[in-house]
């Protein structure tokens, strides 16, 4: 198959990569008789990984590891998760994909791998403090396009958020930070739009509500 990643790409990655601080795991979750788009988007992390020895990939297929699904609150193939490796394990923060990263939103994953590898989501102190004191889980949800200029802000302030929410992405605690790139995804949701921002079933994005 051929190559997702160019050299100029790959080359503007290593130097990124090799100040990595933490090493971050790469969960992929796929499967091989259904999936449209989960060859491209193992394909794409598997390129990604070996640019650091601080990136470990994790390979789940449905059908063989539906466990590891329910684990990681995974609904969606191709899906990923961008979580922490402290001594072997692997820390979630409830930073979610559903679908493949392309176009822009290819962005928005090298964010996430930079922004859990330091350890530091960037947002304002008080910001982190009214996060943190969250008693009860949000699930958040960005609906985007590959060609959104947009949309990779609103997708990484999902997930900054959900980085720095308590227990994030258990089922029992904390908040999820998804974004679902599917067109089928959208048109469930009836977001025939793209950069859509949802909350607890409520689209924040015709209230109103802008995010960045």
């Amino acid at each position: 198959m051929e190559r997702l990643l160019d050299d100029e790409i790959v080359k503007q990655l290593s130097e990124m990569f090799a100040n990595l601080k933490h090493p971050v795991a790469l969960l992929y979750f796929g499967n091989q008789t259904d999936c449209e788009y989960c060859p491209q988007t193992l394909q794409l992390l598997e390129e990604i990984a070996v640019l650091s020895d601080r990136l470990q990939l994790y390979k789940f297929d449905e059908d063989e590891n539906p466990e590891e699904l329910k684990k990681f609150n995974v609904d969606k193939v191709p899906g990923i998760v961008i979580a922490s490796l402290r001594d072997g394990e692997i820390v979630d923060h409830g930073i979610r994909y559903a679908g493949i990263p392309a176009g822009h939103e290819f962005t928005s994953l090298i964010r996430d791998i930079l922004m859990v590898s330091s350890g530091d989501s960037g947002l304002k102190q008080e910001t982190r403090d009214y996060l943190a004191s969250l008693e009860k889980p949000i699930f958040l949800q960005v609906f985007v396009t590959p060609t959104c200029p947009y949309c990779p802000q609103a997708v990484v302030l999902a997930h900054q958020m959900a980085f720095e929410s308590p227990n994030g992405g258990s089922r029992n605690g904390g908040g999820d930070g998804i974004s679902h790139a599917g067109k089928r995804i959208r048109r469930q949701r009836g977001t025939a739009h793209h950069h859509q921002f949802w909350c607890r079933g409520i689209n924040w994005s015709r209230s109103g509500v802008r995010s960045g």
